[in-house]
């Protein structure tokens, strides 16, 4: 995990939306990655949506028998205030730019994390990531 969520307890929660995938709109079903290559990931998180609470900081861990957690950022996202209905949470963009995945083969579920206080909010994204 990385270190910048130690010592936070972790709770199922927040809100969050998958967009794309290596800069492609993803679709149904999982998406296809070498180990080994390159991911980014696009996004939004929000730590409490109908409070209008963003988190202070962000992650992806990707859920498997063994998870593998990786450090991503928040940034202002235009026009998502909007289409929350709360301007507070136009910086709740979430991005992972281009990182190498070096993982075992197998599928992932992709949580972002959500740091809100001391808690880490795990957000599942419903999407699934498979590693050839």
């Amino acid at each position: 995990m990385p270190a910048k969520f130690a010592g936070l307890s972790v709770k199922d929660g927040g809100t969050c939306y998958l967009d794309a995938v290596n800069a492609v709109a993803i679709g149904d079903g999982p998406f296809l990655i070498k180990s080994g290559s390159p991911v980014s990931l696009a996004g939004w998180a929000v730590a409490d949506l109908k409070a209008g609470r963003l988190g202070s900081a962000v992650g992806v861990q990707l859920h498997a028998a063994t998870p593998y957690f990786i450090a991503a950022e928040s940034y202002v996202r235009p026009g998502l205030g909007a289409a929350l209905k709360s301007p507070a949470l136009e910086g709740g963009g979430f991005k992972l730019d281009a990182t190498p995945l070096n993982v075992p083969a197998g599928d992932y579920r992709v949580l972002f994390l959500i740091q809100s206080d001391h808690d880490l909010l795990r957000c599942d994204t419903g999407r699934t990531l498979r590693v050839q």
